[in-house]
């Protein structure tokens, strides 16, 4: 039987969805790029209101067109060790409370003195608002009403409250669109991370010398196999190392033999508390049987003196990340003297 190997690069494999988590985040991160240009600032104003007189505070426009909410922000001033509760209410042309909020603020402070040393304390939360998304273009006015107020030790008190109110329009909550792209970047890693050990393992083999094999049922025209082999040198390796595979068909002949140049890398590992410095060697290849049938992969590393163990992994059905060489391997029923092809 006659073997016909071909090299070609192909991008068949790619697994396209490895990189969609990786699109939406873009996509979340130029949203919060771009989100302050979407931004009007509509109303910015300081009002006085009491309990007998609400304050209209101006008019807001509602736009469903433009991205974003309508934000309201408020922040109360009065007397301190008071406490305010008001209304907020948006009000469209016909009279109508289309919205409304009520927000509650206080302000206490005081003095302490403690072994022999004294000083003031301040707390407060002062700052309220309403967020609005309309379905309707229109015209709205923007009312504050206080409800009631008090002080610290229970009287009630009609304070006139000083409110300062910022209406920004086309705000988008970037800390939603941040968390967002934070998950989409990790869902993309976790992606690339699976695509690169992806497909069914059908041959692992690891032994503490240079020459791992392993035999197995595998091929299938649409079918991509991922052969990885790893190899770890002591201190002593060259700086290069070769790593030969060869591959036979069921009947034991030779359908692929192929040596690879490889630099390896110098990694740590601490074994019974002691930093060891070694050297690893990966070599990867792509392959793509024509026919289905049982196949084995004999690996043999050199120079071996330096191998500490090698590994042999065989994935079928594996994807890729992006486009790869893959050698194709057809056998050809052929009568008289079989012919073999060498890759070097």
């Amino acid at each position: 039987m006659a073997v016909q190997v071909s090299s070609k690069k192909t991008s068949k494999f790619i697994d396209h969805w490895a990189y969609f988590p990786w699109g939406i985040a873009a996509i979340l991160f130029l949203a919060i790029f771009f989100s302050g240009s979407t931004t009007k600032v509509q109303l910015n104003k300081e009002v006085k209101a009491t309990e007998e007189e609400p304050v209209k505070v101006g008019t807001l426009e509602l736009d469903p067109k433009k991205p974003g909410a309508l934000k309201i922000d408020v922040k109360s001033s009065f007397p301190s060790n008071h406490w305010v509760v008001y209304e907020l209410q948006l009000v469209d042309q016909q009279g109508q409370v289309i919205a409304s909020a009520i927000d509650e603020a206080w302000w206490e402070k005081g003095t302490w003195r403690e072994q022999g040393e004294s000083g003031t304390w301040s707390e407060s939360d002062l700052l309220g608002g309403l967020d609005l998304k309309s379905q309707n273009l229109e015209k709205i006015d923007l009312v504050i009403a206080v409800l009631e107020s008090g002080t610290r030790a229970g009287q009630s008190a009609n304070l006139t409250v000083s409110f300062r109110v910022n209406a920004t329009s086309g705000v988008i909550q970037t800390k939603h669109l941040f968390w967002g792209s934070v998950c989409s970047a990790i869902l993309g890693i976790l992606a690339i991370k699976a695509t690169k050990v992806s497909g069914q393992k059908v041959i692992s083999r690891k032994i503490a010398d240079s020459d791992p094999k392993g035999r197995t049922v595998l091929g299938g025209e649409d079918r991509l196999i991922h052969v990885q082999i790893k190899t770890r040198f002591d201190e002593n390796v060259p700086s290069h190392a070769r790593i030969n595979l060869r591959i036979n068909n069921g009947l034991g002949e030779k359908v692929y033999d192929n040596t690879e140049r490889i630099v390896p890398k110098i990694t740590k590992v601490e074994s019974l508390g002691a930093v060891v410095v070694s050297k690893v060697g990966i070599r990867e290849s792509f392959f793509i049987f024509q026919e289905r049938g049982s196949y084995s992969f004999q690996v043999q590393v050199e120079p071996d003196q330096p191998v500490e163990w090698t590994s042999l992994d065989v994935r079928e059905g594996a994807q890729s990340l992006t486009a790869i060489d893959v050698a194709e391997i057809k056998q050809i029923p052929a009568s008289g003297k079989q012919k073999h092809i060498t890759m070097e």
